[in-house]
């Protein structure tokens, strides 16, 4: 049965990206400490992923895969080529690219000692959301878990992977 990609093509303008991601030339370079060496994790990586594809990174453990994922995401900084997401190049347009990509790690990486509150706090410090303009009372209300913060101070465990 074909994919139904009605809604997509809909939402698509005439200034919309023909990619998703486009990478040319990424090379990421973990430069050796002291007398270890340095170690290429990618090698002038060229893909292009048309928009409304379905994807998957394959390879075997030290292949590259988190490497490139991290430097879309901006968590990594290449050593060279270029790399776009919708457009948006990670390095002139950071805000741009970060917006338009999602990350689900592997592993839970958050301290299941903060209350959902501190958890929301933190992620909207890392993305750079000014104190002033933070909503996290707010998204604690929608989702019910505000009177666990304000009563029991209530450590995150799972609850905070709806909220993510």
């Amino acid at each position: 049965m074909p994919l139904d990609t009605h809604m997509h093509v809909d939402a698509a303008t005439s200034t919309d990206p023909d990619l998703a991601i486009d990478a040319k030339g990424l090379t990421k370079v973990y430069r050796g400490q002291g007398k270890s060496q340095d170690k290429l994790a990618l090698d002038h990586i060229d893909l292009q992923i048309p928009r409304g594809s379905l994807f998957g990174l394959l390879g075997p453990n030290g292949a590259g895969k988190s490497t490139f994922i991290n430097i879309l995401a901006g968590l990594v900084t290449k050593t060279s080529g270029s790399a776009r997401i919708w457009g948006y190049d990670v390095t002139d347009n950071p805000r741009m690219a970060k917006a338009s990509i999602g990350v689900v790690p592997q592993e839970l990486n958050i301290d299941p000692f903060f209350t959902p509150e501190e958890m929301l706090d933190v992620q909207a410090g890392l993305y750079g959301v000014p104190k002033g303009e933070r909503r996290t009372k707010e998204i604690l209300d929608m989702i019910g878990l505000q009177i666990s913060v304000m009563l029991m101070r209530a450590p995150c465990r799972a609850a905070c992977a709806v909220v993510f």
